[in-house]
Protein backbone atom coordinates (compact mmCIF):
# COMPACT_ATOMS: atom_id res chain seq x y z
CA UNK A 1 0.00 0.00 0.00
CA UNK A 2 0.97 3.55 -0.46
CA UNK A 3 1.25 5.63 2.51
CA UNK A 4 2.76 9.02 2.15
CA UNK A 5 3.88 9.08 -1.02
CA UNK A 6 6.13 5.55 -0.22
CA UNK A 7 5.14 2.29 -1.03
CA UNK A 8 5.22 0.54 1.88
CA UNK A 9 4.75 -3.73 2.30
CA UNK A 10 1.64 -4.13 5.58
CA UNK A 11 0.10 -6.76 6.82
CA UNK A 12 -3.67 -6.96 8.19
CA UNK A 13 -4.70 -9.24 11.47
CA UNK A 14 -7.10 -9.37 14.01
CA UNK A 15 -6.98 -8.51 17.19
CA UNK A 16 -9.65 -8.47 20.01
CA UNK A 17 -12.70 -6.85 18.45
CA UNK A 18 -10.65 -4.90 15.43
CA UNK A 19 -8.14 -4.71 13.44
CA UNK A 20 -4.53 -4.10 13.09
CA UNK A 21 -2.50 -2.64 10.20
CA UNK A 22 0.94 -3.89 10.55
CA UNK A 23 3.93 -1.93 8.11
CA UNK A 24 6.47 -4.60 7.81
CA UNK A 25 9.73 -3.04 7.86
CA UNK A 26 13.05 -4.03 6.79
CA UNK A 27 15.91 -4.80 9.35
CA UNK A 28 17.40 -1.23 9.03
CA UNK A 29 14.19 0.28 9.95
CA UNK A 30 13.53 -1.53 13.12
CA UNK A 31 12.76 0.42 16.44
CA UNK A 32 11.55 0.25 19.79
CA UNK A 33 7.75 0.68 20.70
CA UNK A 34 7.23 2.13 24.02
CA UNK A 35 3.89 2.66 23.85
CA UNK A 36 0.83 2.04 21.87
CA UNK A 37 -2.20 3.57 21.57
CA UNK A 38 -5.52 1.82 22.73
CA UNK A 39 -8.49 1.62 20.51
CA UNK A 40 -11.68 2.24 21.51
CA UNK A 41 -13.84 -0.59 21.34
CA UNK A 42 -17.09 0.10 18.46
CA UNK A 43 -19.67 -2.05 16.85
CA UNK A 44 -18.74 -2.57 13.30
CA UNK A 45 -21.62 -1.81 10.59
CA UNK A 46 -22.34 -5.53 9.19
CA UNK A 47 -22.63 -4.43 5.61
CA UNK A 48 -19.31 -2.61 5.60
CA UNK A 49 -17.59 -5.53 7.48
CA UNK A 50 -18.63 -7.70 4.79
CA UNK A 51 -17.58 -5.49 2.59
CA UNK A 52 -14.42 -5.77 3.62
CA UNK A 53 -14.11 -9.16 4.40
CA UNK A 54 -15.29 -9.66 0.51
CA UNK A 55 -12.31 -6.88 -0.56
CA UNK A 56 -9.57 -8.79 1.42
CA UNK A 57 -10.48 -12.33 0.31
CA UNK A 58 -10.28 -11.12 -3.38
CA UNK A 59 -7.42 -9.42 -1.93
CA UNK A 60 -5.07 -11.94 -0.48
CA UNK A 61 -2.10 -13.89 -2.00
CA UNK A 62 0.81 -15.19 -0.42
CA UNK A 63 4.70 -13.43 0.57
CA UNK A 64 6.29 -15.31 -2.26
CA UNK A 65 3.53 -13.64 -5.10
CA UNK A 66 4.42 -9.99 -3.56
CA UNK A 67 7.70 -7.77 -5.10
CA UNK A 68 8.80 -6.51 -1.51
CA UNK A 69 11.98 -4.70 -3.19
CA UNK A 70 11.93 -1.31 -1.10
CA UNK A 71 12.08 1.34 -4.06
CA UNK A 72 12.28 4.20 -1.87
CA UNK A 73 15.63 3.60 -0.29
CA UNK A 74 17.53 2.26 -3.57
CA UNK A 75 15.89 5.83 -4.92
CA UNK A 76 16.77 7.70 -2.29
CA UNK A 77 20.17 6.64 -2.30
CA UNK A 78 20.61 7.13 -6.01
CA UNK A 79 19.75 10.48 -5.74
CA UNK A 80 22.02 11.45 -2.98
CA UNK A 81 24.86 9.65 -4.92
CA UNK A 82 23.75 11.61 -7.91
CA UNK A 83 23.92 14.87 -5.97
CA UNK A 84 27.65 13.77 -5.06
CA UNK A 85 29.16 13.63 -8.21
CA UNK A 86 27.31 16.93 -9.32
CA UNK A 87 24.34 15.84 -11.05
CA UNK A 88 21.39 18.50 -11.07
CA UNK A 89 18.11 16.32 -9.18
CA UNK A 90 14.97 17.05 -10.69
CA UNK A 91 11.72 16.42 -9.12
CA UNK A 92 8.17 16.62 -10.51
CA UNK A 93 5.55 18.73 -8.83
CA UNK A 94 2.97 16.61 -7.65
CA UNK A 95 -0.88 16.52 -8.63
CA UNK A 96 -3.46 16.61 -5.85
CA UNK A 97 -6.00 13.96 -6.05
CA UNK A 98 -9.29 14.06 -4.83
CA UNK A 99 -10.52 12.98 -2.21
CA UNK A 100 -12.72 9.72 -2.34
CA UNK A 101 -15.52 8.33 0.14
CA UNK A 102 -13.88 4.90 1.99
CA UNK A 103 -17.10 3.14 1.12
CA UNK A 104 -17.40 3.67 -2.39
CA UNK A 105 -13.60 3.05 -3.14
CA UNK A 106 -14.02 -0.82 -1.30
CA UNK A 107 -17.60 -1.36 -3.48
CA UNK A 108 -14.94 0.03 -6.43
CA UNK A 109 -12.18 -2.20 -5.93
CA UNK A 110 -14.59 -4.96 -5.20
CA UNK A 111 -15.76 -4.64 -8.27
CA UNK A 112 -12.90 -4.84 -10.37
CA UNK A 113 -11.73 -8.00 -8.87
CA UNK A 114 -14.37 -9.80 -9.88
CA UNK A 115 -14.17 -8.48 -13.05
CA UNK A 116 -11.13 -10.11 -13.32
CA UNK A 117 -12.08 -13.52 -11.87
CA UNK A 118 -13.54 -15.94 -14.80
CA UNK A 119 -16.77 -16.82 -13.18
CA UNK A 120 -17.71 -20.75 -12.35
CA UNK A 121 -19.63 -22.36 -14.90
CA UNK A 122 -22.65 -24.47 -14.00
CA UNK A 123 -23.06 -27.98 -15.28
CA UNK A 124 -24.86 -27.89 -18.59
CA UNK A 125 -25.41 -31.71 -19.05
CA UNK A 126 -29.12 -32.98 -18.50
CA UNK A 127 -29.68 -36.28 -16.06
CA UNK A 128 -31.58 -38.00 -18.63
CA UNK A 129 -28.52 -37.47 -21.05
CA UNK A 130 -26.41 -39.09 -18.21
CA UNK A 131 -28.28 -42.42 -18.15
CA UNK A 132 -28.43 -42.85 -21.77
CA UNK A 133 -24.78 -42.34 -22.08
CA UNK A 134 -24.55 -44.95 -19.26
CA UNK A 135 -23.24 -48.79 -20.49
CA UNK A 136 -26.43 -50.97 -20.29
CA UNK A 137 -24.79 -53.18 -17.58
CA UNK A 138 -25.17 -49.99 -15.22
CA UNK A 139 -28.56 -48.75 -16.54
CA UNK A 140 -29.98 -52.22 -16.08
CA UNK A 141 -28.56 -52.35 -12.00
CA UNK A 142 -30.46 -48.66 -11.45
CA UNK A 143 -33.55 -50.11 -12.86
CA UNK A 144 -33.41 -53.59 -11.14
Amino acid sequence: MVLRDREEVVMIAPLDAGLVLYKLRNPHELRKIDNVPQVEKKEANKDELKLSINLVESMASTLKDIDLTDRYRDALREMIEGKIAGKEVVSVPEEEKPVVDIMTALKQSIERTKAQKKPMEKAKGVKKDAVEAAPAKQRKQKVA
